[in-house]
């Protein structure tokens, strides 16, 4: 690896977790801290992410009701309404590797 190719590396983040299970999202960031990795974590909220016609906006205040009651989740499971996102240096991404390799090894 040429020194441009490991410079590089250190500032390009790599998704090391996708998915909808808090506990599995919050156990990697522990991890993470404890080794003193750092990361960057997005949460996306799909219910939020539905639009609605802007004149909704008008009746929320008027019918005592939130905008939320205008969008609404119906059809996606409640377990499935965030999706968690952990992103880290491609340099650490091995060192997530193996300690989600043992940490499934563990869970069997």
């Amino acid at each position: 690896m040429s020194s441009n190719q490991k410079f590089a590396a250190n500032f390009r983040k790599v998704k090391v977790h996708q998915g909808f299970d808090i506990s599995e999202y919050q156990k990697l960031r522990t991890f993470l801290e404890q080794h003193g990795i750092k990361y960057w974590n997005y949460i996306i909220d799909t219910e939020s992410q539905a639009d609605f016609p802007k004149i909704m906006y008008f009746f929320t205040p008027v019918l005592f009701l939130a905008p939320r009651a205008f969008k609404g989740s119906r059809g996606i499971p409640a377990d499935q309404l965030k999706t968690y996102l952990i992103y880290v240096k491609q340099k650490d991404e091995e060192k997530v590797k193996d300690y989600r390799k043992n940490a499934d090894i563990q869970n069997k």
